[in-house]
């Protein structure tokens, strides 16, 4: 049985610190990851909105983005 995941979601108001909100988000997840043995899965929904979370579709220790 897996348990719910936590997806953090990034709505980027300034270009300037686009970089750095998705680092410390996938800094935030990186922990549940690996408790996990999942990856983390960045999703761009948008030119600025993000999610980010486990995935148990992403390789233990890998970080992968997807653009919907």
């Amino acid at each position: 049985m897996q348990s719910e995941q936590s997806l953090i979601e990034i709505n980027i108001g300034n270009p300037a610190t686009f970089h750095d909100e998705l680092e410390a988000a996938v800094a935030t997840v990186q922990a549940e990851a690996t408790s996990r043995r999942q990856g983390i899965l960045v999703t761009r929904h948008s030119y600025t909105r993000f999610t980010v979370g486990t995935s148990h579709e992403v390789l233990f220790r890998t970080t992968m983005e997807r653009c919907l």
